[in-house]
């Protein structure tokens, strides 16, 4: 029923007067079969090494086991068993050599979490055993070398390199506490430490053969992790690693079936604050993520290093080579990823004193406020408010200017910009003379040939791509000028108008309304 059980047997017989004096067994070139009816596995063990040793104080024996099936590759195992004669408990150590996780998963079973991973596992573990058959204590170091995360046959491995563990488990508590936690890939390097609440293990445990699952085998994991070190550098996805020097996640694994819930993960760097939380699980057909992440503040270009560069590529790459500077805050992101069906990525920033070129050949909005978010295939940046200031006629505000990419999977993506612009007359003529409108050079009109205000509504349709063509540009411009007075439309004459409707696109440019020549009034059309 236990093993100290089975050891006090043992000892029982040596006490018989046929066996008293003897003290030691030796046996090699074992060949075994493990049926473990209590996790559902069976094993096949060869050249197996047999020690048992006996004397007046304590019965040991020890077992040396080659696992000829059961494991990813050719594994060894050493079991030591130490019956103390007095108190009746006992003492228990192995020592493992590419020891399939699965199977040792099955045999400590507060490391029941590792049965998620295909990898091979060596180091040691001991532990003392109560006459009850009760674990008092389990304590190891082990280390993982190159596996992968594989929770179901339906989702794809996460492959690591290697990975770390020091723990011990206090059954009174039901917690595991690790003194330090390490893993390694490609993609990920982490150092932590922390606990993990078992609950329920120790009454499995005590549950022996009772039918159900496997007893004693949790099926669920509540950790509190304090990291020193993560950095993430998946190869290709960032544009230089990301990391963090200090953090907290606070989690809980599923093991049937298999879930991560993430109740928070907090990290720290440079005064930077990440957080994030969600679900990550794993069904027959594959991967299913939740993830919610939120960052207090970041410079533009620290966001493009989170930002991944497969995500999105061609609206990643305009805001590469767009926005100039700026601070970015209350940045949110989403991500939701199912079986089957396209990653849907969401994201919402705020900026401040950001420069934004919205097209190359204009020049750049100065101080720019407002916010910008992915909402499924649609990229939205909309200005609060911000400036540009052209060759001629002071600056021109730029609240409520928008840029959008309608479709971000398009190739090449289509962007709309929509520009809400307040300014002198002159101000606004001398950008509606930038390319690609050139209006009043065209025209063979200055662009200071009248005073007053302007306010125009103007929509910019181009494709995102290196080398934008004037061709591929269309535009629709309209606003009203106020208080407008002219000596140069008319020469000789003072030209005066409340209010005049301006239209331009790529057909021309018209200016219409009512107004004064001097003292004769008019209501009249200009076409060019």
């Amino acid at each position: 029923r236990s093993l100290p059980d089975v050891l006090a047997l043992l000892d029982r017989a040596f006490a018989l007067p046929a066996l008293s004096r003897l003290d030691r067994i030796d046996a090699e070139a074992l060949t075994l079969t493990l049926d473990d009816r209590r996790a559902g596995r069976r094993w096949v063990v060869g050249d197996g090494r047999f020690t048992l040793r006996n004397d007046d104080a304590e019965l040991a024996l020890q077992l040396g086991l080659s696992l000829v099936g059961g494991g990813q590759t050719p594994a060894q195992a050493t079991l030591t068993f130490v019956l103390d004669k007095a108190s009746r408990g006992a003492r228990a150590s192995a020592t493992v050599d590419q020891v399939a996780a699965r199977d040792l998963a099955t045999q400590a079973a507060p490391l029941a979490f590792l049965s998620v991973l295909e990898a091979p596992i060596s180091g040691r573990l001991s532990t003392e055993v109560l006459p009850d058959g009760s674990v008092t204590a389990l304590e190891g170091a082990l280390t993982l070398g190159a596996g992968a995360l594989h929770p179901t046959d339906g989702a794809r491995p996460i492959g690591f390199d290697q990975a770390g563990l020091a723990f011990r488990y206090d059954r009174a508590a039901e917690r595991i506490t690790f003194s330090q936690i390490t893993a390694q890939s490609p993609a990920l390097r982490i150092s932590a430490r922390g606990h993990v609440s078992v609950p329920g293990i120790a009454a499995g445990i005590a549950a022996g053969l009772a039918p159900g699952p496997v007893p004693g085998l949790a099926q669920e994991f509540i950790a509190q992790i304090e990291t020193d070190q993560v950095l993430v550098d998946p190869e290709g996805l960032f544009q230089e690693p990301v990391r963090f020097s200090r953090g907290a996640m606070d989690l809980r694994l599923r093991l049937e079936p298999f879930s991560l819930d993430i109740g928070q993960i907090a990290l720290v760097e440079e005064g930077r604050h990440l957080r994030a939380s969600g679900r990550i699980g794993a069904s027959p057909d594959g991967w299913q993520v939740a993830l919610d992440l939120a960052l207090d503040a970041i410079t533009h270009d620290r966001l493009l290093a989170l930002w991944p560069v497969s995500v999105v590529p061609k609206t990643r790459n305009w805001l590469v080579q767009n926005v100039q500077e700026g601070l970015l805050f209350d940045v949110k992101a989403g991500l939701r990823l199912m079986p089957g069906a396209e990653p849907r990525l969401s994201l919402g920033y705020e900026f401040a004193d950001a420069d934004v070129r919205f097209l190359k050949t204009l020049p750049p909005i100065k101080r720019g406020h407002g916010y910008a978010t992915i909402e499924g295939q649609t990229y939205t940046m909309v200005l609060d408010r911000g400036q540009v200031t052209p060759e001629r006629g002071g600056t021109i505000t730029m609240g409520g200017s928008v840029f959008s990419v309608l479709d971000i999977t398009r190739k090449p993506a289509q962007a709309e910009i929509r520009l809400q612009t307040d300014s002198s007359v002159t101000a606004a003529l001398s950008l509606l003379d930038e390319p690609p409108f050139r209006f009043m050079t065209k025209a063979g009109r200055p662009v200071d040939l009248a005073e007053g205000r302007a306010r125009l509504a103007t929509l910019l349709r181009l494709p995102l791509v290196p080398k934008v063509q004037i061709a591929d540009v269309r535009y629709e411009v309209e606003g009203d000028l106020t208080g407008v007075t002219s000596a140069v439309l008319v020469p000789g004459k003072t030209l005066r108008a409340e209010r005049l409707r301006l239209l331009a696109d790529r057909k021309g440019l018209t200016i219409s309304g009512p107004g004064q020549i001097g003292k004769v009034g008019f209501d009249a059309t200009y076409r060019q």
